[in-house]
């Protein structure tokens, strides 16, 4: 079996050579479900408390598959079955394990290991074409993909079909609904005006009935307390000076004030040095 191995025209994530596999079998469709293939790095353990090193995965006899639920609720033999039928191909397949869903995380799919017999089988795998992976993907789809719709709706009247009435006619079901509405509407309009005929006439024993159609708002009794602190609060509410030359004047007003005050103690000193009662330490 021939491999091409150019591969400029892969698809790497982060190292991951990826690979679309469409939903349905021989379809224009854009469905697709991706796996991501790796040589598989074993871990070797070191004496003492060190952390655990990635022994080097060249050689590897192992493929590591990310995302292998090619479909929801797959069983670990489906995906054993499906994945067979896709590395098949490169080399013969030994074994397959599939990881298990664990309760405490957030996670909708699955890994698997694919051992092969030989190590060549781990590169062929890596380097196979797009073309490769599409013919193998069209059998996978064909066995364990979506099935397509066996009859497309083409035509109005076939989609009309599904929903109309079977033994009604459109016209007459139109004529009839409008005719209920009319009825409708014309006894709801009678109740209403024999209700405001009653509203407007004496009762047996000569009462007329109360109508309270403009309801007076309650009316909520303050104590002198509460009066004076609403009163207070809608003094300081209101603005003084409102507009802008006023609170200019208001500015002007006050450093008048001041300069006056000051001048008075300036005065106010001078008599205190005059009669030598000024000690300022």
């Amino acid at each position: 079996h021939k491999l091409t191995t150019d591969t400029t025209k892969f698809q790497q994530v982060k190292g991951y050579r990826v690979i679309g596999l469409p939903l349905i079998a021989e379809s224009k469709s854009c469905a697709m479900h991706f796996i991501f293939l790796k040589e598989h790095a074993e871990r070797k353990s070191k004496v003492g408390n060190e952390s655990d090193d990635v022994k080097s995965s060249k050689g590897c006899k192992v493929l590591f598959v990310g995302n292998v639920d090619y479909r929801l609720n797959m069983s670990n033999e489906e995906i054993d079955d499906y994945l067979r039928l896709l590395f098949s191909r490169f080399g013969e397949v030994e074994s397959i394990s599939v990881s298990e869903f664990e309760k405490d995380q957030n996670i909708n799919s699955r890994f698997a290991h694919v051992q092969f017999t030989k190590k060549s089988a781990v590169s062929a795998a890596l380097k196979a074409s797009e073309n490769e992976y599409n013919d193998a993907g069209n059998e996978v789809a064909s066995q364990f993909g979506l099935k397509p719709l066996n009859k497309l709706v083409k035509s109005i009247e076939e989609i009309k079909s599904m929903y109309a009435f079977i033994d009604e006619n459109p016209s007459e079901l139109k004529e009839e609904v409008d005719q209920f509405m009319q009825t409708f509407e014309e006894n709801e309009l009678s109740e209403k005006l024999d209700k405001e005929k009653r509203l407007n006439e004496a009762d047996a024993d000569g009462f007329m009935p109360v109508k309270n159609r403009n309801k007076r708002k309650k009316e909520v009794v303050l104590d002198s307390k509460q009066r004076s602190r609403k009163k207070k609060n809608k003094k300081q509410t209101e603005l003084k000076n409102f507009y802008r030359f006023q609170i200019r004047q208001e500015k002007v007003e006050q450093l008048e004030e001041l300069r006056k005050k000051f001048e008075e103690d300036k005065q106010r000193v001078a008599a205190m040095k005059d009669a030598r009662k000024f000690k300022p330490f």
